[in-house]
């Protein structure tokens, strides 16, 4: 991961793409909500909040896929990795909810299959890395607007399955109605 910082300072500013909010900060985000530049801040607060690349965040999944081996061996022992994905925390107070906390990785279950990773985000900024140690490969979405990823990592795993011989393709997913006032402006 050579190019990745663990803070958002004006040095790593000019590599990031432009990150967009909601221009009402009053309320929750509709998707008909226009989009402004979001205000930029510097940030180096310890919870980890990084700047990074598709290829550097690519690199870090297949280390969790490879659960904490890299390209020339180990960089955690299996001990350590046990902590990294730790059922520490439940995330959700629901009994039938198997989604846990770890040391900076979370542990769910998606369409049935074990899944770990991460999802981060910041004024702009949203990620999210799911991976499936053993069965799929992992998936980096990086966007630079408000809202969830959705379902982008279930389509690229359904993409995946598809690929393999006698799979059918998997249906596109609708698109977004057009929403008017949608194209990102300038903040004034």
């Amino acid at each position: 991961m050579h190019r990745t910082a663990a803070r958002f300072t004006n040095e790593t500013r000019p590599s990031l793409a432009v990150g967009y909010s909601s221009l009402h900060d009053d309320r929750p985000t509709r998707p008909s909500d226009p989009l402004v530049t979001a205000p930029w801040i510097e940030y180096a607060a310890g919870d980890g909040a990084i700047v990074s690349t598709a290829e550097d965040l690519a690199a870090y999944v297949r280390m969790l896929l490879a659960r904490g081996h890299g390209p020339i061996g180990p960089l955690l022992s299996d001990s350590s990795f046990a902590l990294l994905i730790a059922h520490a925390a439940r995330t959700s107070r629901e009994s039938d909810d198997s989604s846990y906390y770890g040391y900076g990785i979370f542990s769910s279950r998606l369409d049935g299959h074990p899944t770990i990773g991460h999802r981060g985000g910041r004024l702009g900024y949203t990620s999210q890395i799911p991976a499936e140690p053993g069965e799929r490969p992992g998936v980096v979405v990086l966007r630079n607007g408000p809202g969830d990823p959705g379902d982008t990592p279930k389509f690229a795993r359904a993409i995946f399955d598809a690929a393999r011989p006698g799979r059918p393709p998997p249906q596109l997913p609708a698109p977004d109605p057009p929403s008017p006032g949608r194209t990102p402006r300038p903040r004034p």
